[in-house]
């Protein structure tokens, strides 16, 4: 589980997400999460992910259909 810290405008399929317990503002503690689609997605909002390797993870599960509602 990961929280969206950023949303991209360049790449459209990507996120910029951190851990819960981490703190956000420390370059270090975000990870790249890859997606089909980004536009619908808001800072902050709770991330089903798979971790593929290093800082990179694939999201779980469709993709939001409402700007930030699950």
């Amino acid at each position: 589980m990961l929280l969206a810290w950023a949303v991209p405008t360049t790449n459209r399929t990507l996120l910029v997400a951190y851990k819960p317990d981490t703190d956000p503002t420390n370059p270090t503690n975000l990870v790249s999460v890859r997606v089909r689609a980004n536009h619908n997605f808001l800072p902050g909002m709770k991330l089903r992910v798979q971790h593929v390797e290093g800082t990179y993870y694939n999201l779980v599960g469709p993709l939001p259909r409402w700007r930030g509602r699950w």
